[in-house]
C-alpha cells in the first residue's frame, strides 16, 4: 500500500542548505517545482483509488461493470447495490455453486456481520445473514436473483437474515423470563418484542 504525500512543498523547502533559506525567488521556484509534483501524484492517487471497487462511485463504477460486458450494466441499482453486485459477478461466471463462494457472496450482498447455515439432506441449505437491523435490506428481489443465479443446478437455496441483537427466543426458566427484547411483546407496536428471522425468498429449479 503506498501512502499519499500531501506536502511536497513543504518538504522541498524543508530540505533547503541554510544559505539559500528564506530567499524569495529560490523558494518560487522551489514551489513551482514541488507544486508540480504534488498535482502530478494527487492525479495518480485518484486514478488508482476512484477506480478500485472498493472506492469507486458513479461512473468509475460503471466503467468497471463495463469490463463484464452486458453481464455486467448497472440496471439502475444503486452505487452500493452495485458494488456489492460487481463483487459477487466474477464468481457467478466462474465458481458457482461452491459452499465458500455462496457465503462470500451472500456476505458481500447484504453487507452481513457474519453469515450462518444449515444443511437440509438431500439437496438443499439455508444461509442468514447477521445483521444490525434486518429491515436495513432495501432490495431482497435482487439479492435473491444474485445468489439463485451462482447456487448449483439441482440445489434448493433459502436466503434469510437474522437480526444480531433482540432476537426472538423462548424462555427456559420457570417463571418464565427472558432478555429484554427478545419475547413476546407487551405493547399494542410490538416494540418491546423479539424478531424473527426474515425469510427474504427461496429458489430452486
Amino acid at each position: 500500500m503506498i501512502d499519499q504525500i500531501t506536502d511536497h512543498t513543504d518538504q522541498a523547502q524543508a530540505r533547503m542548505v541554510k544559505r539559500f533559506k528564506s530567499k524569495e525567488r529560490i523558494d518560487k521556484i522551489i514551489k513551482i517545482r514541488a507544486d508540480r509534483i504534488q498535482l502530478l501524484e494527487n492525479i495518480l492517487i485518484r486514478l488508482r483509488d476512484e477506480r478500485s471497487l472498493s472506492l469507486a462511485v458513479g461512473s468509475q463504477l460503471d466503467g468497471i461493470g463495463e469490463m463484464y460486458g452486458e453481464q455486467g450494466l448497472r440496471n439502475n441499482r444503486s452505487d452500493d447495490e452495485y458494488r456489492a453486485f460487481l463483487k459477487v459477478l466474477p464468481a457467478k461466471l466462474k465458481d458457482a455453486g461452491q459452499h465458500e463462494i455462496l457465503i462470500q457472496a451472500y456476505a458481500n450482498l447484504t453487507g452481513a456481520i457474519r453469515i450462518k447455515h444449515e444443511y437440509f439432506y438431500p439437496r438443499a441449505m439455508a444461509l442468514y445473514a447477521v445483521l444490525d437491523d434486518v429491515d436495513s435490506l432495501t432490495n431482497e428481489s435482487d439479492i435473491n436473483s444474485q445468489m439463485q443465479a451462482i447456487r448449483a443446478q439441482g440445489v434448493r437455496l433459502d436466503l434469510g437474515t437474522i437480526q444480531e441483537t433482540e432476537n426472538f427466543l423462548f424462555s427456559s426458566s420457570p417463571n418464565g423470563d427472558v432478555p429484554m427484547n427478545s419475547g413476546f411483546s407487551s405493547l399494542a407496536d410490538g416494540s418491546d418484542g423479539g424478531k424473527f428471522y426474515k425469510l427474504i425468498t427461496d429458489g430452486y429449479s
